[in-house]
């Protein structure tokens, strides 16, 4: 992210969805993502105003199927096999079948990631709070 980047030209970013569908072929060794996700809303800043849907991935093993995939930290699963995705389902819904069709939204990514690999970002918009 970038120190010309405002707070306000944040929240008109995040307006927007970047969807992107990912199918996964399993193998029998593998039968989940191999990510940690987040299981609630999370509020970024004060206002409220940003805050990281459930589902968000935190993070993911190397050499996983996210991995494998490019389905990286920051990434939202909204579906797998055109069924919502909570964390209540997540692990129902990647073992049903070898074949996972996953609907991701990649909005968040750049600044999750910018969160958490850059700590003059956090402080510059409070986030965190």
């Amino acid at each position: 992210m970038d120190d010309s980047i405002s707070y306000d030209s944040i929240l008109d970013i995040l307006k927007n969805s970047v969807l992107t569908e990912i199918m996964i072929h399993k193998d029998s060794n593998n039968n989940i993502l191999d990510i940690e996700y987040s299981k609630q809303k999370v509020n970024v800043t004060q206002d409220k105003n940003i805050s990281f849907p459930s589902m968000m991935v935190l993070s993911r093993k190397n050499n996983g199927l996210a991995e494998k995939y490019n389905i990286n930290p920051g990434d939202i699963i909204l579906k797998i096999n055109n069924t919502n995705v909570t964390p209540q389902n997540y692990h129902q819904l990647m073992t049903s079948s070898k074949n996972i069709n996953i609907l991701i939204d990649s909005k968040y990514t750049w600044l999750y990631q910018a969160i958490i690999n850059d700590p003059k970002q956090k402080k510059k918009f409070n986030l965190f709070s």
